[in-house]
């Protein structure tokens, strides 16, 4: 709307103005005025039509993303490090290169890793001071002192 308002304004007090100078008359105009009252007409004319090329809007919907961390081995007193209903934390540049996103528990024990078809759009939310939510959903015992997390992450 502010574009659009902008453009109607340049129109009427720049090309508009340098018109009524010269009492609408083409043949009283000077070349440095039809210089600027075409400057401002074309001006206007892509604060119309053209729309910003490279701000791009980040969408304030809500996404939540449940996947399972296999063979977790983190353990506390021999109980999981974690139970079905615990918060867990999100802590970002972690692994072998820096580039994927670690869950942690309270102590800040990394449990695994969010998969990779999500990171970009859990990293652009952590990026942006966005609210995330990670929560364990399900707890459950697999064999031999290691376990399967059901997350959800909510952002």
């Amino acid at each position: 709307m502010g574009r659009q308002l902008l453009a109607v304004l340049l129109l009427i007090f720049g090309a508009g103005s340098v018109l009524m100078h010269n009492s609408f008359s083409f043949s009283q105009m000077r070349p440095i005025d039809f210089a600027v009252m075409g400057s401002c007409m074309v001006v206007s004319l892509l604060l119309f039509f053209l729309k910003k090329g490279n701000a791009e809007k980040s969408s304030d919907e809500i996404h939540t993303m449940t996947f399972s961390l296999d063979s977790v081995t983190n353990f506390t007193k021999g109980k999981p490090s974690v139970q079905q209903g615990q918060q867990l934390y999100l802590k970002p540049y972690e692994g072998e290169n820096h580039e994927q996103i670690a869950i942690t528990n309270d102590e800040m024990d990394v449990l695994g890793f969010i998969p990779s078809e999500y990171q970009k759009y859990v990293l652009s939310r952590i990026e942006s001071h966005r609210l995330t939510h990670t929560v364990a959903k399900q707890v459950s015992d697999v064999s031999f002192g290691s376990y399967t997390i059901l997350v959800c992450v909510t952002c």
